[in-house]
C-alpha cells in the first residue's frame, strides 16, 4: 500500500479523499504532465494516475485497492454508461454495491486492506 496524493480534480477519483491509499507495484511510470491526477513518492515523485477525457490510466491496481479502487471502477462504469459504451454483462449499480459489501466483510474478517501503514 502506498499513499497517493491527488494533484487535481478528476472524474476518475472524484470520491477519493486525499491522500488515497492504494496497492501497486511498478517498474515504469509516465512522465509528469497536464493529465496527471495523482502522484506518490516512491524514492522520488511517481505518476500514479492520469485522466484525459475518456482515457484513464492508473499505475496502481484498482481491483486490489479497497474502497478507493472500487470507487474508481464504479466511476469508470458510470462514465462508460453515460457515453453509451456499457459493455454487455457489465455490473449495474446494485451489483457493484454487492461487491463492495462482500469486500468490506472479507476485509474485516482477514485484516483490512484499508489500514494505513
Amino acid at each position: 500500500m502506498a499513499a497517493v496524493n491527488l494533484q487535481r480534480r478528476s472524474v476518475m477519483l472524484a470520491a477519493a479523499v486525499d491522500p488515497v491509499w492504494v496497492y501497486f507495484v511498478h517498474s515504469f511510470a509516465p512522465e509528469d504532465g497536464e493529465h496527471v491526477v495523482a502522484t506518490c513518492d516512491y524514492g522520488g515523485p511517481v505518476v500514479a494516475a492520469v485522466e484525459a477525457g475518456p482515457v484513464w490510466a492508473t499505475q496502481f491496481h484498482p481491483e486490489k485497492s479497497g474502497t478507493v479502487g472500487l470507487g474508481l471502477l464504479r466511476a469508470f462504469v458510470e462514465q462508460a454508461a453515460e457515453r453509451g459504451q456499457r459493455p454487455e454483462g457489465a455490473p449495474d449499480e446494485g451489483e457493484l454495491a454487492g461487491v463492495h459489501a462482500e469486500h468490506e466483510q472479507s476485509s474485516a474478517s482477514c485484516g483490512s486492506d484499508h489500514a494505513r501503514p
